[in-house]
């Protein structure tokens, strides 16, 4: 059975085109590729700030990767956590509605662990701006040199 990850996608308008224009040009895909780990290590972060730890498998199924080439176009972080017999607890305690899991221990004791991986991303969708932002602000910086 293959495993399946929690994930979440976004998609930023324009990208396609940015790409396209930036490919082979190490001075755009440097920043472009600096600016992307760093938002997702702050992800990777916050994330595990707010995994239900009192699951231990879950610690240790985090996932990061970012795209090779010279001008990233992806970067995920899962996190497969799975019981021997196939359950999918970190997908469980991230979106079941129908059974309500809650935190045992820890700051957020006796909250629904619902969202925890996949409401991580609202305060990243911030820093993702801010990072497209950094990138263009130096790309005028150089032009304009």
């Amino acid at each position: 059975m293959a495993r399946q990850s929690l994930y979440i996608r976004a998609d930023v308008k324009g990208f396609d085109e940015l790409i396209a224009k930036f490919q082979g040009v190490p001075l755009y895909a440097n920043a472009w590729r600096r600016e992307l780990t760093a938002v997702k290590d702050e992800f990777l972060t916050g994330v595990r700030r707010r995994a239900p730890h009192r699951f231990g498998g879950i610690d240790s199924a985090f996932l990061d990767k970012m795209d090779s080439r010279p001008m990233p176009e992806w970067a995920y972080v899962s996190n497969d956590a799975t019981a021997s017999d196939g359950f999918r607890y970190g997908w469980a305690l991230d979106a079941s509605k129908k059974t309500e899991y809650h935190y045992a221990s820890g700051p957020r004791k006796g909250r629904k662990t619902l969202g925890w991986f996949t409401d991580s991303f609202a305060a990243t969708r911030k820093r993702l701006q801010q990072a497209l932002d950094t990138v263009a602000q130096e790309l005028l910086d150089k032009w304009q040199q």
